[in-house]
């Protein structure tokens, strides 16, 4: 087994440093369209590779997830010929493999083993996993606590391969949520209801004689404020229960706020780090200068200041006792948007 990921290096800009990108997509497209290119990209980097190798060297069998491949060769001459076809294809995509260790070789979060009957799988963690997940002590409400025990045991039960290895891993799951706090009949209880979706038998119920009135939904919104929030839900449906006419039911959503609801404003960037901008420069005898940059603004208004190709500075030394604010220029638009080689500006006045 082989495992084969890419490796890219892209072009870069820093300070005074202007560079172009030759190649890929701007960070400017959307999300989506960049996980469109790339998996089209990837198809045909993996079809011109196994057009040009020949079928026994071929693998048999090509896993991928993005630019993650999984390979399986029958031999280590098939694999340095598909690897050398594979980085030959552009020049500019380069992989980079890591062979199976002791029979073993992780994919993405799937641990996957060579035994003498075939493969079998488990959960892969970072040799760095700290087993950290939210402490039970948290201010978070209960039923996520609850989510994040499911999304493990879910995770690993689709993973493992075997029952037996289902089982070992709902154990370092168990192990792992207690070191956070997590009280074992909390885990226990979580564990009990996952099995028994998953094994369980599902009786039917037979269908009641006489249909039942139609229920209706009053839905409210309660910000998490603890026991607090828990015992109001409980009074407000009991009260509900108990004094509603009709068949009704309440259901209660908890909600709790983010850090950055109560910072609303983000730090703003300095306005001399700004690049691809137009801006203005104004003398304190009445004269202004407008131009444009593509760098950072301090790099152009630096040039303004100390070299004599700028009209400003042979202005300011024409006149000495005039004065230009360089630290506070005036922002006039500022580029939203690469067209081609040039920029579409967004005015700002």
């Amino acid at each position: 087994m082989i495992r084969v990921h890419e490796c890219r290096a892209g072009p870069s800009s820093f300070g005074a440093q202007c560079k172009t990108q030759a190649r890929g997509l701007s960070e400017k497209w959307c999300y989506g369209a960049i996980m469109l290119m790339a998996d089209v990209c990837m198809n045909y980097v993996i079809d011109q590779a196994l057009a040009v190798t020949p079928p026994e060297c071929r693998p048999d069998l090509l896993c991928r997830y993005v630019d993650d491949l999984l390979l399986l060769f029958p031999n280590q001459d098939s694999l340095n010929r598909f690897f050398t076809n594979i980085n030959s294809i552009h020049k500019n995509i380069v992989f980079t493999n890591e062979l199976e260790t002791n029979n073993y070789l992780h994919f993405l979060d799937v641990l996957i083993g060579k035994t003498s009957t075939g493969f079998i799988a488990s959960t892969y963690r970072k040799p760095t996993h700290t087993g950290l997940y939210s402490k039970w002590s948290s201010f978070v409400p209960l039923h996520r606590k609850r989510n994040l025990v499911n999304s493990l045991l879910r995770r690993e039960y689709d993973i493992a391969s075997s029952y037996q290895l289902v089982h070992t891993e709902l154990m370092n799951i168990k192990r792992m949520l207690s070191r956070n706090g997590y009280p074992n009949n909390f885990l226990d209880r979580c564990i009990k209801q996952f099995l028994k979706r998953k094994y369980g038998v599902t009786q039917q119920r037979d269908a009641p004689a006489e249909p039942c009135p139609s229920l209706k939904y009053i839905s409210l919104q309660l910000t998490h404020l603890g026991s607090v929030s828990n015992n109001t839900r409980q009074e407000l449906s009991s009260f509900i229960r108990h004094k509603a006419v009709v068949n009704v039911k309440l259901r209660c959503f908890q909600s709790t706020r983010k850090l950055q609801s109560w910072f609303s404003i983000m730090d703003r960037q300095a306005l001399l780090n700004l690049f691809n901008v137009v801006y203005k420069l104004t003398c304190s005898c009445g004269a202004s200068y407008i131009g444009q940059t593509q760098r950072n603004l301090i790099n152009g208004i630096e040039e303004h200041r100390t070299s004599l190709s700028s009209s400003v500075c042979r202005h300011l030394q024409a006149n000495p006792d005039h004065r230009v604010d360089f630290h506070n220029p005036e922002l006039r638009s500022l580029a939203v948007t690469t067209i081609g080689d040039g920029c579409r500006f967004l005015n700002l006045y």
